[in-house]
C-alpha cells in the first residue's frame, strides 16, 4: 500500500484529506505538532468521519501512521518513501512545515507533489519560499494550489469527524508533476485560482455573514443564525453581488454561479446535520479581516466591478464587535478597537482609506451595530 504523507491531523487533515487518502487506498501517515492529539491517535487506533448532506456517509479510518516532529529520522523516511503528500497545518505554520519536509526531500529520486490546503493567501508560494530557503532544490517537490471545498468539524471531545457530503478538493492541474494520482474526491482543473476565489467570496464570505451577524444575535449555531430575516437578507444582498463580481472576474457562467450559491443557501449554511457553530467559524477575527480575506478582498472585488459593497460593510462592523473568550484574537481585536477605536482597525488591518465610500459605510454600520434590534430590524434598514 502506498504512503500518502500528511502534514496536520487537525479537521482537514484528518476529516478531508485523511479519508480521501484511506478511501483510495492509500495509507495516510499523518504529522502531528499536537502531543496530545498524536498520542490519542496512536492509542485509539481509529477515527470516523461522517459526511452528511442528504444522505449521510460514515468512513472509519484504521490504518494509519502518526509521527511527531521530533522524529526527525522516522519523518525524513516517510518523505522519501511517499506517493504524494499534503499540508493542512494553518498558513502561519507553514515555515515550520518546510522545516519538517525539507530533509527528506532532498534525498529523493523523483519529485514529491504536495498538496497545499490551506485558507491563506499564497499557501503555496509561501511554502514553495521556505522549502527553497531550507536549501531545497525545486527538481525534488511541487508545491500545488487547492481549493477546499468541505467544511469539518471535530464531534465534542473526540477524534471524530462531521464533514459535508459531497464536497471535494480541487488541485491544479498544471503544477502537478507526473501521472495524476487515483485519489477519489481529488480533481484537477486548468484554473483553481478562479474555483479558490469562488470558495473564498462565497462560501467564506457567506460562514463569515452568519458567524459574525449571528454572534450579534447570540446564536450558537450557522442554521439558526440562518433563520434570522435580517441576517437572511444580508447573505442573499452579499451572495448575489459576490457572484457578479466573481463571473465578470473569471468568466463564470451566470447559470452555474446561481446553481452554486443556491447550493450554498439552500443546502450548505442550512445543514443542520452539519452543526457548525458560530464561535468556531468566527474565530480569529483579525486574520479575517485583513486585506485579501473573505471580506475585505471580496469588497475590493466588488469595488473593481461597481457593485454594491453594504452587505460587506455591514459583516465587516459585525466582526468589529466579535468578542469571545475562548478566542484570544478577538480580544486582541476589542483591546484595538478600545484604545484606538473602530477607524483605525479599518485602516490599518482592512486597509481602507479614510475616503473610501465602503469605510464610511463600516462606520455607520459599527455605529448601527451598537444597538439593541439591529438584526430584527436589518431587512427594513437595508431596503
Amino acid at each position: 500500500m502506498s504512503n500518502m504523507l500528511i502534514v496536520g491531523a487537525g479537521n482537514i487533515g484528518r476529516g478531508l484529506l485523511g479519508q480521501l487518502a484511506y478511501s483510495s487506498g492509500y495509507r495516510p501517515v499523518f504529522i502531528e505538532a499536537s502531543p496530545e492529539t498524536a498520542f490519542r491517535l496512536r492509542a485509539r487506533g481509529d477515527f470516523t468521519v461522517s459526511l452528511v448532506a442528504q444522505n449521510r456517509e460514515t468512513y472509519r479510518i484504521t490504518d494509519y501512521g502518526v509521527l511527531e516532529p521530533a522524529q526527525t529520522l522516522e519523518i525524513e523516511a516517510a518523505v522519501v518513501s511517499s506517493t504524494l503528500a499534503a499540508v493542512a497545518v494553518g498558513g502561519r505554520h507553514l515555515p515550520e512545515a518546510a522545516r519538517l519536509l525539507a530533509p527528506g526531500l532532498g534525498l529523493r529520486t523523483n519529485p514529491l507533489n504536495i498538496l497545499v490546503c490551506e485558507n491563506w493567501p499564497h499557501a503555496e508560494t509561501v511554502l514553495l519560499d521556505a522549502l527553497i530557503v531550507r536549501g531545497v532544490s525545486t527538481d525534488a517537490f511541487s508545491c500545488v494550489r487547492t481549493s477546499v471545498e468541505r467544511m469539518v468539524r471535530g464531534v465534542d471531545d473526540t477524534l471524530d469527524l462531521v464533514g459535508e457530503g459531497g464536497q471535494t478538493l480541487y488541485a491544479d492541474a498544471a503544477s502537478w508533476r507526473g501521472p495524476f494520482p487515483d485519489l477519489r474526491g481529488l480533481l484537477f482543473c486548468p484554473d483553481v485560482d478562479a474555483l479558490y476565489a469562488r470558495k473564498l467570496y462565497s462560501n467564506n464570505a457567506g460562514h463569515a455573514a452568519l458567524a459574525y451577524l449571528g454572534a450579534l444575535a447570540g446564536k450558537t449555531y450557522l442554521h439558526e443564525a440562518l433563520e434570522l430575516p435580517g441576517v437572511k437578507t444580508c447573505l442573499e444582498d452579499l451572495l448575489t453581488a459576490a457572484g457578479m463580481a466573481l463571473c465578470l472576474e473569471y468568466n463564470f457562467g451566470r447559470a452555474e454561479m446561481r446553481a452554486h450559491l443556491d447550493e450554498l443557501m439552500h443546502c450548505r449554511f442550512a445543514n443542520r446535520g452539519l452543526a457548525d457553530t458560530v464561535q468556531r467559524v468566527a474565530r480569529e477575527p483579525l486574520r479575517k479581516l485583513a486585506r485579501g480575506e473573505r471580506l475585505v478582498g471580496l469588497v475590493e472585488l466588488l469595488a473593481r466591478h461597481r457593485l454594491p459593497t453594504r452587505s460587506a460593510a455591514c459583516i465587516i462592523a459585525a466582526a468589529l464587535r466579535y468578542q469571545s473568550d475562548a478566542d484570544a484574537e478577538s480580544l486582541r481585536l476589542q483591546e484595538m478597537v478600545a484604545r484606538e477605536g473602530a477607524a483605525a482597525v479599518l485602516r490599518n488591518i482592512c486597509g481602507f482609506g479614510i475616503n473610501d465610500e465602503v469605510y464610511r459605510e463600516c462606520l455607520s454600520f459599527y455605529e448601527m451595530t451598537g444597538k439593541a434590534g439591529f438584526i430584527d430590524g436589518f431587512s427594513e434598514n437595508h431596503a
